[in-house]
């Protein structure tokens, strides 16, 4: 299950980077990658998890968060983040170095923070930090 999070946190970084839209076509194999592996696996899911992401990340799509983001972080909470709050502040901690790293190198390129920041390799990074 890492292994595939590792490959489809790649893709979507390297896809984000380059566009700034995750696609749902995207999003929907990757979830039906996990749910296979979950299957077979038998691994445990975490529905309260995907729900409290699904509703933060709304809240953060009012302020202009990306819709592909909150989708991307909904689905890897489902498979990767149990209810646990240990997790769930290791989970924020990397985040947000990771995108303060991303930011500092936004402005290293002289580049505005209006510019969009992708923020999937941050999301991503931090549920493999996670995992």
């Amino acid at each position: 299950m890492n292994i595939a999070l590792l490959l489809s946190s790649l893709y979507l970084s390297a896809i984000d980077i380059r566009t700034h839209k995750i696609r749902n076509k995207s999003l929907l194999a990757i979830s039906a990658i996990f749910a296979s592996i979950a299957l077979v696996q038998r691994a445990s899911l975490y529905p309260i998890s995907a729900l409290i992401f699904l509703f933060l990340g709304l809240l953060g799509a009012y302020f202009g968060l990306g819709a592909g983001d909150v989708k991307l972080a909904t689905i890897l909470s489902l498979f990767f983040l149990p209810l646990e709050i240990s997790m769930w502040t290791d989970w924020i901690h990397a985040f947000i170095w990771i995108v303060a790293f991303m930011v500092a190198g936004q402005l290293i390129n002289r580049k505005s923070l209006a510019d969009p920041i992708p923020l999937a390799p941050a999301i991503c990074a931090a549920f493999i930090w996670c995992a």
